[in-house]
């Protein structure tokens, strides 16, 4: 755990910035808290009432089919954006960025731009302690830390560069809230007609445009557009490994009856093409947030 990444780093239930570390090896705050550091080695920032995320079968399932390089179009997108971003902020190029992933997952996107830039370190925020697990592991550069991205942040005000949010919820007023005033946030949003060949027969919602649409809106208020989106669509053939770990890994599917769904998965074929559809979008702070 870098100290660079720790004074961004606030206790819950202080509300205080992390200073250091106790003789036990967890966070201590300017207030006199701790915040606990598991053995597992990610930061426990959890409210009691905070959501369980995605078990470890799903995690496990999303590692697997990531692993693959069939979503790299994505990664690369997403990292293409990151670096513009931090080109565009008036900081020196010898300056280290803090990028806070939320809904990091197993950190496959945050460990790749970390490896595409200079002066990068990260913050993978996930409340799923399988995930967050994962992040431990996932790069040197990363900080794991399971907290509820959708709602309180652990992090300070104008804390860190660059937010992004990949295929997973956040709180847009948090959001700005830890972003420096020059701070940018990335925002992967899955598109009409991501994944349809596999969604259709599975019976799981198909994307539409109103959702994006609202989506969009949500950042509105705090954010605006600081380029174009880019759209990302791209065909994957899927093998019968593949197709079973898309379906494994998506949280639509926990909505459907498990049997149902196996049944249903029983009948696909073994091998498809499925296409993959998203925007890009990077925004920065609206300047009224600047105070």
């Amino acid at each position: 755990m870098l100290d660079h990444v720790l004074t961004t780093i606030i206790n819950p239930a202080t509300g205080a910035r992390i200073i250091g570390r106790t003789v036990s090896g967890d966070l201590a705050d300017q207030a006199g808290g701790t915040l606990p550091v598991t053995d597992a080695g990610f930061v426990d920032a959890r409210a009691a009432d905070a959501p369980v995320g995605d078990d470890a079968a799903m995690v496990a399932a999303r590692e697997t089919f990531l692993s693959t390089g069939q979503f790299a179009p994505f990664v690369e997108a997403v990292t293409e954006e990151v670096l513009a971003g931090i080109t565009a902020m008036p900081i020196a190029d010898t300056a280290t960025a803090v990028i806070a992933d939320l809904g990091a997952g197993t950190g496959y996107y945050l460990a790749h731009t970390l490896d595409a830039g200079n002066n990068l370190v990260g913050i993978g925020i996930d409340v799923a302690e399988p995930a967050a697990e994962k992040l431990v592991h996932a790069h040197r550069g990363i900080t794991s830390v399971c907290a509820d991205a959708t709602t309180n942040l652990p992090l300070a005000d104008d804390s860190v560069e660059i937010v992004t949010a990949i295929f997973a919820p956040c709180n847009p007023q948090e959001v700005a809230r830890v972003l420096h005033p020059y701070g940018q946030l990335i925002v992967v949003v899955a598109l009409p007609g991501h994944l349809d060949e596999l969604r259709q027969p599975l019976g799981t919602a198909a994307v539409t445009h109103d959702e994006v649409a609202e989506i969009l809106e949500e950042f509105s208020t705090h954010f605006v557009p600081a380029a174009a989106p880019t759209i990302v669509e791209f065909p994957m053939d899927l093998d019968a490994t593949a197709i079973a770990t898309q379906i494994a890994m998506s949280p639509a599917a926990r909505h459907i009856d498990p049997e149902v769904l196996a049944d249903r998965a029983a009948q696909l074929p073994a091998k498809m093409t499925v296409h993959a559809r998203a925007g890009v979008y990077r925004f920065g702070r609206r300047p009224q947030q600047d105070g």
